[in-house]
């Protein structure tokens, strides 16, 4: 089974199942795309799950090295919005970006480390 297939049926209903498909991929020490992580937030946003879906895009970066794309700040921002969390998403896009930040300079310090 894939958190792909499992969204493609009714969001509302299947969003636990998204949950439960990625913590599997992680338990079986698998890593998680970016495909995976969209496919999730997507279940959460058409469920309205936008608190899950926050933390959810946080921990793609921080926790397994994922840069959120163009899609993954709507499907949050979707899922904020209905919810009418905008500063909710406000704060959780900053520390995203700041998060971004912070691992560009360390992939910089480590290409010119590598460099010498």
């Amino acid at each position: 089974a894939s958190v792909a297939a499992a969204v493609a049926g009714n969001q509302k209903a299947v969003w636990p199942v998204a949950i439960s498909l990625l913590a599997d991929l992680q338990r079986d020490s698998l890593t998680p795309t970016l495909t995976t992580f969209n496919s999730t937030l997507s279940a959460l946003q058409g469920a309205s799950q936008w608190a899950q879906a926050l933390h959810l895009s946080g921990d793609m970066q921080t926790a397994h090295g994922v840069s959120p794309d163009v899609l993954s700040f709507s499907l949050l921002a979707q899922a904020c919005e209905a919810a009418g969390s905008h500063t909710q998403l406000s704060h959780a896009l900053h520390g995203i970006a700041h998060k971004a930040r912070a691992l560009t300079r360390c992939d910089a310090n480590a290409s010119s480390s590598a460099e010498i």
